[in-house]
C-alpha cells in the first residue's frame, strides 16, 4: 500500500508539472527626449481704469512669448470665470455683476479668440527659437453705464501651450 501511494503522488506531481504552459512576449522600453516649452506674458495682469460717465470703450495691447524648440505649437486660452471663450466677462469682487470683454489675436485685433479661434498656432518652421505674438483686450463701449456698480472686476484665464514632438 505504501508503494502504491508513493507512486500515485509521484505520478500526480509529474502530471501537474508536465501540464504547465509557458509563453514569452517582448516588452519594449523607449524614451524620447524632447524640447521643453515655455510661455510667458509681457504682463501677467492687464488693468483698465474705467470712468462711467462718457465711457467710449477701453483697449489694452500686450504680447506673449512662446518657445518650444523646433516643434509646432498651439496656445489656447480658456473661458475664465464665464467658462465661455465667446462671452468672456470680468466679475465684481464678492458679487455677480459682470463686465464683458474680448481678446483678439494679433496687433490689428481682427481675429477673436473664441470657441472656434481660441488657439494660436505656430508651425514648426516658425518656432525655431521663440515666437512673440501680440494680442488685444477690449471692453466694449456698451458694457459700462451709470448703473454699473463701482468696484474691481476681474477674470483669470489659463493659457495652455501644446506641441507636437513627433
Amino acid at each position: 500500500m505504501k508503494k502504491l501511494l508513493a507512486s500515485a503522488i509521484i505520478l500526480a506531481g509529474t502530471f501537474i508539472s508536465g501540464s504547465a504552459l509557458a509563453q514569452t512576449a517582448n516588452l519594449t522600453i523607449e524614451a524620447k527626449v524632447i524640447d521643453s516649452c515655455s510661455l510667458t506674458f509681457e504682463s501677467p495682469t492687464i488693468r483698465f481704469s474705467i470712468a462711467k460717465n462718457g465711457f467710449t470703450g477701453a483697449e489694452q495691447a500686450s504680447y506673449f512669448t512662446a518657445s518650444c524648440g523646433n516643434n509646432a505649437l498651439s496656445i489656447a486660452l480658456d473661458g475664465g470665470q464665464a467658462k465661455n471663450t465667446a462671452n468672456r466677462a470680468m466679475v465684481i469682487a464678492g458679487g455677480t455683476n459682470t463686465i464683458p470683454y474680448a481678446i483678439y489675436q494679433g496687433s490689428s485685433g481682427t481675429t477673436l479668440w473664441n470657441n472656434t479661434d481660441s488657439v494660436y498656432k505656430v508651425s514648426a518652421s516658425d518656432s525655431q527659437n521663440s515666437v512673440q505674438q501680440n494680442f488685444r483686450v477690449q471692453v466694449p463701449q456698451t458694457s459700462i453705464t451709470t448703473a454699473t456698480p463701482n468696484g474691481t472686476y476681474t477674470d483669470q484665464l489659463v493659457a495652455t501651450i501644446s506641441y507636437d514632438a513627433s
